[in-house]
């Protein structure tokens, strides 16, 4: 277990985790591309699901300046451009099936495996943070939300959407269990 403290503890650590059993977890391989290809496209990649926009405005923001993670960032960035040019257009001049939707993409190696989680870690190290200043009555459901949509403009979502649903319960089921393997509940960690 390679849990890092910092605001909340080890919180981050268990996010990580449970967005992993969220996103990916019944997945075989993890260190994909995503396989639901929406309208307009989705460059979502890896255990957690990073997207090139989200790389993107974090990177703009200063958020991986100095880090370990500035050289894996830029080729994230790479990847995920050509994620969201070559995504169901077989026909297109240098098209890979690596690139697809499933696909695995560039970023294959164990060193990019650790940096990818570097660079996880310092995304939602942000969005935590940003979660507990925003809503600290319930930053969990906050972070939830904001891995999902972004910290921008939300949308409304219902736990009555299947999808959101099932995400919320994967997630807090895997959350919960390491956060309280003795038993508890969410309500427990709040301020």
């Amino acid at each position: 277990m390679n849990k890092k403290s910092g605001l909340w503890g080890d919180i981050p650590y268990y996010l990580y985790e449970a967005l992993a059993n969220a996103e990916t977890g019944r997945m075989g391989k993890k260190f994909i591309r995503t396989k639901k290809a929406p309208k307009g496209g989705s460059s979502a990649y890896g255990p957690t699901q990073i997207t090139k926009g989200l790389v993107d405005s974090s990177k703009a923001q200063g958020l991986f300046q100095g880090t370990d993670v500035e050289n894996y960032v830029d080729r994230f960035q790479e990847q995920g451009a050509k994620f969201l040019k070559y995504g169901r257009e077989p026909n297109k001049a240098g098209y890979e099936e690596k690139y697809d939707y499933g696909g695995e993409g560039d970023l294959t190696s164990p060193e990019d495996r650790k940096s990818y989680k570097q660079m996880s870690d310092i995304l939602i190290r942000d969005a935590w943070e940003q979660a507990v200043k925003d809503n600290p009555s319930d930053p969990v459901d906050t972070f939830i939300r904001y891995w999902r949509y972004g910290k921008g403009e939300s949308p409304k979502y219902s736990l009555d959407d299947k999808s959101t649903s099932s995400y919320y319960d994967r997630f807090k089921k895997a959350y919960r269990g390491m956060m309280f393997p003795q038993g508890g509940d969410m309500e427990d960690i709040a301020p």
